[in-house]
């Protein structure tokens, strides 16, 4: 997966970084064949991988944005925004000219997010419902 290239301190083009919920654990994926439909998955410190299907998988995109502390943001991320003062899942990430985002989601209420410096990513929707 490639590395992020910046521009004026912003993210300039989108990276294509993924993890997993595979049977109730969160995995980092290492790989994914879109024609075999299989995803290649490892643990936090563990080099070699366990291939899973598609089917079996959740997978959940890199936003591109980091959070205030510089935890990387993920679609099903649960962030807390310290300028709205909530907790919010992190819907799907978007890049808007060359830019990466991601939008919010409060109550049917969706925001946008051009980067993460009042955020925190305060846990996962898979393993902290609760926070929402």
């Amino acid at each position: 997966m490639k590395s992020i290239g910046k521009a004026n301190g912003h993210n300039s083009r989108r990276v294509h970084k993924f993890r997993a919920w595979v049977h109730q654990e969160m995995l980092n994926v290492m790989s994914i064949n879109w024609a075999t439909e299989e995803v290649t998955v490892t643990w936090d410190g563990h080099e070699h991988g366990q291939t899973y299907s598609l089917s079996e998988c959740i997978l959940m995109e890199y936003t591109g944005l980091d959070d205030k502390s510089g935890h990387e943001i993920y679609e099903g991320d649960i962030v807390y925004d310290s300028e709205w003062e909530r907790n919010a899942q992190v819907l799907y990430p978007v890049v808007t000219h060359g830019y990466p985002r991601f939008v919010l989601d409060w109550c049917r209420t969706h925001k946008d997010f051009w980067d993460g410096t009042h955020v925190e990513v305060i846990g996962n929707i898979y393993q902290n419902p609760e926070l929402l």
